[in-house]
């Protein structure tokens, strides 16, 4: 009836682009997005400079996932009018949802210095940077607001989250009276509750979260708070109690289902967890994630026809999934089909530069398969670059190193994954790599703490023959 409505407004009134934009929004309200695309070309076709309807136009193809056409027409509109506030806004968007991580927060920046009333797009900026681990910029940025918008709650609460990435405790306990005094929101209760869970008081921490729930029962941090409130008593049985509880008043909340599956997972129990994912998948069928914990469990369980036929759903209903192809990729390794798994990932990393999982086991697998560790390299040192705490990652570019015969740079990097983890086929790569560099009683030591650890890996028998040759 709505519709219907704006639509007679809209064509009793074809210059009033305000009447257009209520009908183009509630066309999207109800998943017509074909009808408020007709309505928009058409207007264009009337009108090449409606910079309305070319914005509404790039946010649709936006989130159709139409990327070069929303691409096309945003820049038409910068170039038209390029300190337009709200098309740097929706490039912002548009560089997030190709991972751009740097111009999507440059275009952020450049939206609120063109309006820095704009208090969302503060507060993207904010929660962007403290994403990034960069919580004292996120804090400027806060307190740079005009001075009414500080003490608004939705301000509140992002500086609180700032202060609890710092660590400052005491300003963030300010903050959250701040707030409380002004109302009671989900968001505060949630900060209230992790406040008081990190500072011992566990009964507080669940009264809050409790509260929390009581406003919106599908909120996962206030339920994983709950969770963690028991589990820091060293009592996990009766926060699995609790999350069961509340998922069973959620039967149709998919997020819900999905967590209680992910907390089975971490207790050990798969038949439950399969349960919970599949309820997920049962309140809501487009809930991917539901369906790739399902083609987790048939990895752990060796289905691996299951898991492939799993991936390859939510690939076919979500092309634009960035997980499902880096799973295709590892279901090719586990089975041993290296030359498709390489191919795999190549396309993965070439779409997403900056996934470090897709880099380093492309690295490996060039080194170690397809004999070709100088390719092998770069991926393997964007990955460290990437990820340098990984003692993995580590281990994987010592490992080419190795194979390209530059032993004492494969040994430090081969060292740093051993330190950083007790790995024994990282042990195996750095008895080698002590062996191959001439190091005989390191090596040596470092076969045997590996022997120890696994007997039967595959790198056992090299490196004891290798052993044996040197001696």
């Amino acid at each position: 009836e709505a519709i219907r409505e704006f639509e007679m407004l809209s064509k009793q009134n074809p210059s009033d682009r305000l009447a257009r934009t209520r009908l183009i929004a509630a066309y999207q309200a109800m998943n017509r997005t074909a009808d408020a695309q007709r309505v928009l070309d058409q207007a264009l076709k009337n009108n090449r400079k409606d910079l309305d309807a070319m914005l509404q136009r790039a946010e649709i193809s936006l989130n159709s996932g139409k990327f070069e056409q929303a691409e096309t027409d945003l820049n038409e509109v910068l170039h038209l009018t390029p300190n337009s506030s709200e098309a740097h806004y929706i490039r912002a968007q548009l560089y997030r949802a190709r991972a751009q991580n740097l111009v999507y927060r440059q275009e952020l920046s450049e939206a609120l210095r063109l309006n820095p009333d704009l208090l969302p797009i503060r507060l993207e900026i904010a929660e962007s940077l403290i994403r990034e681990k960069q919580a004292g910029a996120a804090l400027e940025i806060l307190d740079a607001a005009p001075g009414g918008q500080k003490n608004l709650p939705a301000a509140i609460v992002e500086r609180n989250w700032a202060l609890w990435a710092m660590g400052d405790m005491a300003r963030m306990r300010k903050g959250i009276d701040q707030g409380l005094a002004r109302q009671r929101s989900t968001d505060l209760l949630i900060q209230d509750g992790l406040w008081k869970l990190r500072n011992g008081d566990y009964p507080g921490s669940r009264v809050s979260l409790e509260e929390a729930l009581k406003l919106d029962p599908t909120d996962l941090r206030a339920l994983s708070g709950l969770n963690q409130s028991y589990v820091a008593q060293k009592q996990a049985a009766a926060g699995m109690e609790k999350v069961k509880e509340y998922a069973a008043r959620q039967p149709q909340s998919a997020p819900v289902q999905q967590f209680l599956g992910t907390v089975l997972v971490a207790d050990g129990d798969r038949n439950q967890a399969r349960t919970a994912f599949t309820a997920a998948q049962k309140a809501d069928p487009k809930f991917v994630d539901a369906e790739l914990s399902l083609a987790q469990l048939d990895l752990v369980d060796g289905k691996f026809d299951g898991a492939r036929k799993r991936v390859e759903a939510v690939l076919a209903s979500d092309r634009g999934n960035k997980i499902a192809p880096l799973w295709l990729a590892n279901i090719d390794a586990m089975t041993s089909n290296f030359h498709s798994a390489v191919q795999q990932y190549r396309r993965v990393a070439e779409e997403n530069p900056s996934n470090a999982q897709a880099l380093n086991n492309l690295a490996y697998l060039l080194a170690e398969y397809e004999h070709q560790p100088d390719e092998a390299l770069k991926f393997a040192q964007k990955a460290v670059e990437l990820t340098p705490a990984s003692a993995e990652y580590r281990d994987t570019l010592g490992w080419v190193l190795y194979r390209k015969a530059l032993y004492p740079s494969a040994v430090k990097e081969l060292e740093s994954a051993v330190s950083g983890g007790d790995n024994a086929r990282w042990r195996y790569h750095l008895a080698m790599a002590y062996l191959k560099a001439g190091d005989m009683d390191r090596g040596r030591a470092t076969l045997q703490i590996a022997l120890k650890q696994n007997p039967n890996m595959p790198e056992s028998k090299v490196a004891q023959e290798m052993l044996i040759q040197r001696k």
